[in-house]
């Protein structure tokens, strides 16, 4: 009975062993593993230029070409694009696919948005750019303008923005169709008008 007992007490003993390793292995070593590739520790940014925190950032293995974002914050103390904090902060162990948000200064300096309305594009873009602004193009049909040219701005022009803001170009897509519908509609206009006068004259010749 004693060696019975024994052997009962055993084999619960090897059974709980069994299910804690399971526990372990399944729980905590196997996720471990699983986000060995995937974790990263945030490199120390703070108070580098955003080209160098960049590099930092991509030497560390950080892939944020979809996740990284760039607030431009008006400072008198820090130079112009430099970083003035970071989130994930320096050291945190993170996911690669964690959004990164970087506050950098614009040196307080302040640019005002250009005339470039009814502007070819490009140019427009390149004068913009030059001001340390960044430029997004969208194309709309006004139906007012020369195609690709700057149809309206936002901010509006003459408005005073943080270097690095950015501003948003709809320029004019199309305006063929838009052209052809306004010529036929001079065209049945002036038809009608020739009918009118047709009927006039026929009605002052009955009448004489």
């Amino acid at each position: 009975m004693t060696h019975l007992k024994a052997f009962g007490i055993s084999l619960i003993i090897f059974i709980l062993f069994v299910w804690i390793v399971l526990v372990v292995t399944t729980k905590i070593v196997i996720p471990m593993k699983l986000d060995i590739g995937d974790s990263l520790k945030a490199p120390d940014v703070v108070e580098l230029t955003l080209s160098e925190a960049k590099k930092k950032l991509i030497e560390a293995g950080f892939n944020f070409q979809d996740s990284l974002a760039i607030e431009w914050v008006k400072s008198p103390i820090y130079p112009d694009s430099t970083v003035i904090s970071q989130n994930p902060i320096a050291n945190k162990i993170v996911k690669n696919r964690n959004r990164i948000k970087l506050e950098v200064s614009s040196g307080g300096i302040e640019v005002v948005i250009p005339t470039v309305l009814e502007e070819n594009a490009i140019n427009a873009s390149s004068r913009i750019k030059q001001m340390g602004l960044e430029v997004e193009l969208v194309k709309k049909n006004y139906g007012l303008y020369p195609e690709n040219t700057v149809a309206v701005v936002e901010p509006t022009v003459g408005t005073k923005v943080l270097k690095g803001s950015k501003v948003t170009l709809y320029i004019e897509s199309e305006i063929e169709d838009i052209m052809i519908d306004k010529q036929e509609e001079s065209l049945e206009e002036s038809q009608s008008k020739s009918e009118i006068d047709e009927i006039s004259l026929e009605d002052i010749l009955k009448e004489i």
